[in-house]
This record gives structure tokens, C-alpha cells and sequence, in this order.
């Protein structure tokens, strides 16, 4: 009996020898784990300052680890727990007072793509998710400091902005509140279920509730600085290759410095590549309306477009049947009532943006207005305009056009030449008529005139150049071949050569 007493006390007492060496150890064996686990996660482990554990929490003071391009810094960390819980491997509450985050330059977070990184969560922060060992996990304060925030940081002294707020895990859901200078943020995601995201400044917001598939709606309601407003819904979709978002969305441009242009964008799909090499790195349909008034001058225009950013090329299709009027332009002596200029076939606008410049191959517009009048005169006009080989840059514009008036059975053609930075300008004009009948009949919509001239051919050809709108210098020839002519019952014929 003795040497069973003896046997049990002296496992008793082997036990609370093992028990103390284990408390003694503790630290040391924690950060032992801690080593194993951060490397199995793809961080590293550096500084740590790690207490012994109490009969219901253990604090961990200081523990730094870098991976996924950041380093951080976790300052107060609380484990709450029971002995029912530890028994079962898990935690009651882990509470953070603080995590500082920094990004790395030149790390391999860089590698990671987009349309992943949109997709799921990195797979790193998933596996923490997933094995998460506590019922809860709240950051209450966290800072993190990364190049991707600078946009929003309106202070030039800032090297980094900053996303602030905090944090809760469950193994359930993640949750969200953070701040980026003006901006407010709010996420929420469900495991296996659905995704939420929202960020707010001032009265300006932007929602997307989605799927787990990444499938769902976008909401905004957006003004900036007084120059546009984007408002409505739209569904929205994201894979691998890229993203899709569909109709629902208007944005309203307004500019106003002596002059007032507005133009309103009805959104009916746009799509979007992670890959910033391919064909159609953002591709776009939308339909237009918009105006222009500057003192007397009003115009107004609509149509459907669509565009393709590939790099630093941009393309702009005007749809066939885009077109612009104005109900009235007056001069002193010259006015036009209701002009309309219409795109009969689409429109190719070739814009580099790197240059900046654009190119455009070539336009047809048909241009009509109901009436021209001039002095006695009223003309109702009907054009065909053919503009080509039109190339602008920032300092000069070159173009070739030409014009016909079918009614008149006339046309010109010439080049255009325009100096930006002198306000300088240089045109070419080659003109020809053929007067088959009445040329003023025909032209004023008349019965008849007491002159005219009535048949034979008119060619011209006129160079001019100019600076602004008070110097102008040209020269020109005018043929006249076979010209009829009558005044009263006088008739001249033969008129030229």
C-alpha cells in the first residue's frame, strides 16, 4: 500500500514538474509553432514577444511577419478561451488591439492576378480563414499602408495612403469597416454565400452585391466635383479572363466656363480583360445625347457608339445615324434655320493616347438645313461632306475634304492645314460646276428668274492661309467654259472659253 501511495505521488509530483516546465517553456515552445505555421502559410516569422497563459487568456504582446508583399505588425493580442474549448483545440475570442500593415516594393504580391485575386480570396488568407481556431477574430484597430491607396490620398507629402478601420472573422463571414482618406468602405463576405461591398463619400456611393459565383448588381450613385454624375444599376459578371458589366448605368458630363456642354451616356455594356495585352483590353457599347450652347450658338446631337482599348490605342465608332443639329446659327448678315449634319455610315476615330493623337480615315455626313438665307436670298442646302486622311496631334491638324452639291450638280475638294500653337491656317479649294439649267432657279427653289445663268461650266481653284480670325492672304483662278446667260429677253452665249 505504501509503494502505492509512493508510485502516485511521485507521479503527481512528475506531472506538476512536466506541467511547470511546460509554463516555463511555453514562449518558447509557441514560438516554435508559430515558425512552423507562418512558413506553412507562406509568411515569415520575425520579431515576437509572447506571455505565459493565464487560467482564461494569453497575451501575446508584439509578433511581426511578412508575406504576400506586406509586412505587419500585430500589437496586443488576446486569446480568450475556456477549458471545455481548449479541450476541443479552440479559442473563445482572439482579440487585436492593433495591425500595422506595409507594403513591400518589388514583392511577390505583384504575381498575383487580378481576376484571381477578385475571384477568391488569396489563398493563404483563405487557409487562416478556413482553419481558423477561435470563434472570433476582431481587429479593432488596423492600419494598412500600400501604393494602391495612393490615388485616393490627395496630400502630395504622402508617400502611401492609408486603409484604416477594423476587422472581425468568423468562421462564417468576414466583415469590414475601413476608411482610405475620404472614402468609407464596408465589406461583408459570406462563406459558400454571398459577397457585399460598398464605399461611400459624402452623399457619392457605390454598391455590388454578388454571388459566390461573382455574379450579381452594381448600384451607384456618384458626382464628381460638379462635372459628372453616374447613377443606376446594372448587372455585372466576373471570371477568369475578365468581367462583364450590362446596361442600367447613366453618366451625365456637364462643363461650363462661358459656354455650356452636357452630354448624357446611356451605358449598354461594357467588357473587361485582367490580361492588359489583349485585343480588346476594355470593349464598350453605349448610346449618346448630348448639347452645346455658347451665346447665339446651340447645338444638339445623339447616336450610339461603341469603343476598344488595346494599350494605349483607343478606338471610337460612331454608330451609322449619329447626328447633330442646331435649330438656328445668325450672323449680321447670314442665318441658318434648323442645320442637321447626319452620319450616314459609321465612323472610325483612331485615338493614341501615349501621343496624345487621332486619326481618322475617313467620314461621310450629310448636311441640310431647312433654309440660308442671305440678304433677298433663301437657300435650302443639301451637302454631301467627305472628310479623309484627317491626323491631329497637340500642335497641328491636317485633313482632306471634299463637298458636293448634287442639286447644283457642283463639288470641291481640297486640303486643310492647321497650326494649333499659331492659331494658323491654310486651305486649298478646287471647285467645279456644270449648269445644266437655271442656276439660280435651281439653287433659290425659284419659278424663275428675270436673269440667270443658264448652262455652261464654272472651275475655280483658291489657296488662302490665315492667323486667327484678322489676317488673310490668297489666290485664285476662275474659269468660265461655254457659260448661257439671259436678262430679260436678252441672251448671252458662249461666255468664257
Amino acid at each position: 500500500m505504501k509503494l502505492v501511495r509512493r508510485s502516485l505521488l511521485g507521479v503527481v509530483v512528475a506531472t506538476i514538474v512536466l506541467a511547470g516546465a511546460v509554463y516555463l517553456a511555453f514562449p518558447a515552445l509557441v514560438l516554435a509553432v508559430l515558425e512552423r505555421q507562418t512558413t506553412a502559410y507562406g509568411f515569415t516569422l520575425g520579431q515576437a514577444q509572447i506571455r505565459r497563459p493565464g487560467l482564461a487568456a494569453w497575451r501575446v504582446d508584439l509578433l511581426e511577419v511578412s508575406g504576400l508583399g506586406y509586412a505587419v505588425e500585430v500589437v496586443g493580442l488576446d486569446v480568450a478561451y475556456t477549458w471545455r474549448s481548449l479541450i476541443a483545440g479552440r479559442a473563445t475570442e482572439v482579440l487585436v488591439a492593433r495591425v500595422n500593415a506595409r507594403s513591400l516594393e518589388g514583392d511577390a504580391a505583384d504575381d498575383v492576378a487580378v481576376g484571381t485575386t477578385l475571384l477568391q480570396l488569396p489563398e493563404q488568407i483563405d487557409t487562416i480563414w478556413r482553419e481558423l481556431p477561435a470563434d472570433r477574430l476582431r481587429v479593432e484597430d488596423f492600419e494598412l499602408a500600400s501604393e494602391a491607396f495612393a490615388v485616393l490620398d490627395a496630400s502630395p507629402d504622402e508617400a502611401h495612403a492609408s486603409l484604416t478601420g477594423e476587422l472581425t472573422l468568423s468562421p462564417q463571414e468576414i466583415l469590414l469597416q475601413g476608411a482610405a482618406a475620404d472614402f468609407r468602405l464596408l465589406a461583408a463576405i459570406q462563406r459558400q454565400g454571398p459577397l457585399s461591398f460598398a464605399v461611400s463619400e459624402g452623399d457619392n456611393f457605390a454598391r455590388i452585391e454578388a454571388a459566390p459565383d461573382i455574379t450579381g448588381t452594381a448600384v451607384v450613385d456618384w458626382r464628381v466635383d460638379g462635372l459628372a454624375h453616374v447613377s443606376g444599376s446594372a448587372p455585372f459578371a466576373v471570371d477568369q479572363q475578365g468581367w462583364r458589366l450590362g446596361s442600367g448605368l447613366l453618366v451625365d458630363v456637364t462643363l461650363a466656363d462661358g459656354y455650356e456642354l452636357g452630354i448624357t451616356t446611356r451605358i449598354a455594356s461594357v467588357d473587361g480583360a485582367w490580361d492588359e495585352t489583349a485585343d480588346a483590353f476594355l470593349r464598350a457599347t453605349l448610346g449618346w445625347q448630348g448639347h452645346l450652347v455658347d451665346g447665339d450658338l446651340r447645338l444638339e446631337g445623339a447616336g450610339d457608339a461603341s469603343l476598344r482599348l488595346a494599350g494605349s490605342q483607343l478606338w471610337v465608332e460612331l454608330a451609322s445615324g449619329s447626328q447633330v443639329n442646331s435649330p438656328g446659327l445668325r450672323s449680321e448678315s447670314l442665318q441658318v434655320t434648323n442645320l442637321k449634319v447626319l452620319a450616314p455610315d459609321a465612323i472610325v476615330v483612331d485615338v493614341e493616347l501615349a501621343g496624345p493623337s487621332l486619326q481618322i480615315r475617313q467620314a461621310e455626313l450629310q448636311v441640310a438645313a431647312d433654309a440660308l438665307s442671305w440678304s433677298d436670298y433663301v437657300l435650302r442646302p443639301q451637302l454631301a461632306l467627305t472628310i479623309s486622311d484627317l491626323e491631329a496631334d497637340a500642335q497641328t491638324a491636317t485633313a482632306r475634304y471634299a463637298v458636293r452639291y448634287a442639286d447644283l450638280q457642283a463639288s470641291a475638294s481640297g486640303a486643310l492645314k492647321l497650326d494649333l500653337a499659331a492659331i494658323a491656317w491654310q486651305v486649298g479649294v478646287d471647285a467645279q460646276q456644270e449648269i445644266a439649267s437655271g442656276l439660280l432657279r435651281t439653287l433659290l427653289k425659284t419659278d424663275g428668274e428675270e436673269y440667270d445663268v443658264d448652262a455652261g461650266r464654272v472651275s475655280a481653284a483658291l489657296n488662302s492661309r490665315g492667323r486667327g480670325s484678322n489676317t488673310f492672304r490668297g489666290q485664285g483662278a476662275i474659269s468660265l467654259d461655254g457659260l448661257s446667260a439671259h436678262y430679260d429677253d436678252v441672251t448671252a452665249t458662249g461666255i468664257g472659253g
